[in-house]
C-alpha cells in the first residue's frame, strides 16, 4: 500500500496545534510537563519521552499518514497511563497486559495493528523503564516481590524494546527510588524443631550448636567475583558454594546463609529466648561483619539498573540487623538522580473496582483511537 504524504500547513488548523502540541507533551518541553529534570503536580500523567520520534520531527512540514497516526495514537496511550503508582508491581503488569489483550482481541489490518502496537509499547515501555522496573526491583530487594513477578516486568519491557527495535535510550531514565519505610524484617526461626546449621560449610563438619562453648567456629563471609560488576556469588553453603546472581535459584540464598550461621553461633542459653535477644558473642561478631560486609559489597548494588536476583529480600536482613544495634543504610540522592513524581501518590490500597475502572477507561480511549486512526485513513 502507498503511503501518501500529508504536508503540514494543509492540515486543519486544529489539527496542526493539536499535532503541535502532541509534539511538546512527548517530549517534555513546556515548564508544566512532567520529565526527568522537573518536579510538578505529584498526580499527573508522567512524561515517558519517546523512542518514536525525534526532536528535529517537530520542524517537519510533512508527515505520512502512518506518521500522524502513530503520533495520535501515542498520545492517547499516554493518557491511560497510571497517575497513581499502584502498591504492588504485579497490579501494574495485571493493567499492561489487560491493554495488551484488548489490542490482540481486536480485528485490525495488520498495518493499523502494527501502529497500534507501536505506539503502545512506547508508552508502557517508556513507563516501565523509568517507573515500573525500578519500583520491581525495590520491593524485591525489600521481600515485598517474588522472583517471578520481578521477572514478567523485566520480560515485558525486553519484548516492548524488541518490537520497537531499541535499547531505550531514548526514554526517560530510571527514577531513583528511596527504601520503603515498613520493610519487614527477617526472623530466624528456632533450631529446636529444625537446625539449619547442618547446611552451612565450617571449620568443623560436625558442629553443631550445642558444641559452641567447646570449640571455636569459623564460618567465611560470602564473596562476589566482581566489586563493580558482579555476576556470582560465592557463599559457603553445603548443597551448593558457588551461584549466579541472575538465576532464580540465588533469589535466598542470602536468607539461608543467614538463618544457617546464627543456628551455628547460637550458644545454649540462647534456645529458649527470642533469637533477636541472643547473646551469644560468637553471633554478635558475626553479626558485625555481616552488617559490613552488606554496607560494603552489597549495599552499593542496590540501585544499579541491573537486576540482582541474588540479592532478594536483602533489605530484610538491614532491617533485622537495626533491631539488633546496627545502623540502616544512609541514602542519599545524587543531583543526577530523582525521586519519582508518582510514588507521592502512590496507594495504599487497590481494590477490584480500581481494575475495573482502569479496563473501561482503557477501553474507552481505544474506541477513541480506533476513530481517529479510521478518520484519518479515510480523510487521505
Amino acid at each position: 500500500m502507498e503511503v501518501q504524504s500529508v504536508c503540514f500547513l494543509d492540515l486543519p488548523f486544529r489539527m496542526r496545534v493539536g499535532t503541535m502540541f502532541l509534539f511538546f507533551c512527548i517530549f517534555g518541553w513546556g515548564n508544566g510537563l512532567v520529565t526527568a529534570d522537573t518536579t510538578v503536580c505529584p498526580c499527573t500523567s508522567p512524561n515517558v519521552r519517546t523512542v518514536l520520534f525525534r526532536n528535529a520531527d517537530c520542524f517537519k512540514e510533512c508527515w505520512n499518514n502512518d506518521e500522524i497516526i502513530l503520533l495520535y495514537s501515542r498520545r492517547l496511550f499516554q493518557a491511560v497511563l497510571p497517575k497513581r503508582m499502584p502498591v504492588r508491581t504485579s497490579f501494574l503488569i495485571k493493567y499492561i497486559k489487560l491493554c495488551l489483550g484488548v489490542i490482540k482481541k481486536m480485528e485490525l489490518s495488520k498495518r493499523v495493528h502494527y501502529l497500534m502496537m507501536s505506539a503502545m509499547a512506547d508508552v508502557f515501555g517508556g513507563y516501565l523503564q523509568a517507573f515500573g522496573i525500578p519500583l520491581a526491583i525495590a520491593e524485591y530487594y525489600e521481600g515485598a516481590n517474588s522472583y517471578h513477578e520481578t521477572k514478567q516486568a523485566d520480560e515485558l519491557l525486553t519484548e516492548f524494546k524488541k518490537l520497537l527495535s531499541t535499547n531505550g535510550g531514548s526514554w526517560t531514565k530510571q527514577i531513583y527510588i528511596k527504601r520503603s519505610n515498613h520493610v519487614t524484617p527477617y526472623i530466624v526461626e528456632s533450631p529446636i524443631k529444625k537446625n539449619l546449621c547442618s547446611t552451612i560449610v565450617t571449620n568443623n563438619e560436625y558442629l553443631s550448636f550445642r558444641k559452641i562453648k567447646q570449640k571455636s567456629v569459623t564460618i567465611a563471609m560470602p564473596y562476589l567475583d566482581d566489586a563493580q560488576h558482579p555476576s556470582a556469588i560465592a557463599i559457603p553453603l553445603k548443597d551448593k558454594t558457588l551461584y549466579s546472581l541472575f538465576t532464580n535459584k540465588s533469589s535466598d540464598i542470602l536468607l539461608r546463609y543467614y538463618s544457617g550461621v546464627t543456628h551455628c553461633l547460637l550458644s545454649p542459653n540462647d534456645l529458649n529466648k527470642d533469637i533477636i535477644c541472643a547473646t551469644s558473642p560468637s553471633l554478635h561478631t558475626f553479626n558485625l561483619n555481616f552488617h559490613k560486609w552488606l554496607i560494603s559489597e552489597i549495599y552499593p548494588h542496590l540501585h544499579d539498573e541491573t537486576w540482582y536476583p541474588g540479592f532478594g529480600s536483602v533489605f530484610r536482613l538491614f532491617e533485622t540487623l537495626s533491631l539488633k544495634g546496627f545502623p540502616k543504610p544512609f541514602e542519599s540522592v545524587n543531583e543526577t538522580e530523582i525521586t519519582s513524581p508518582t510514588l507521592a501518590c502512590r496507594k495504599t490500597t487497590t481494590s477490584n473496582s480500581f481494575f475495573i475502572l482502569c479496563v473501561i477507561t482503557f477501553v474507552i480511549m481505544f474506541w477513541l483511537i480506533t476513530w481517529v486512526v479510521y478518520f484519518l485513513l479515510g480523510a487521505s
